[in-house]
């Protein structure tokens, strides 16, 4: 079985030893901001996964979009995110974010 979860609500952050605040910051805002659910909601999703004997787990929408595109055109998938990264627009969204939500700084 393959649990695929993405951005859900722990502790996680507590434990980081990360000292880039900017880094912190950001992930921070993504755990606040973009979490789907908890790790009850994925745990619930992983033991109906494992009743059904299902292979994959993607408990949360965003993972099931990203797992679809990736199965459908993996070459796309992967040309789209190095663009992203390449191009700058991947910062850029995330500064932009962090500028619109202040109170996470």
């Amino acid at each position: 079985m393959v649990v695929c979860p993405t951005f859900f609500k722990t502790n996680l952050m507590d434990q980081a030893r990360c000292t880039d605040e900017r880094q912190i910051t950001m992930t921070n805002a993504f755990f606040d901001k973009f979490s789907f659910g908890t790790i009850e909601n994925v745990s619930r999703s992983t033991l109906k996964a494992i009743r059904k004997n299902r292979l994959y787990v993607i408990p949360q929408p965003d993972a099931k979009f990203c797992w679809i595109m990736k199965r459908i055109s993996p070459a796309l998938f992967q040309r789209g995110k190095a663009f992203l990264y390449t191009s700058g627009l991947y910062d850029w969204a995330l500064d932009i974010w962090c500028l619109m939500c202040p109170a996470l700084y």
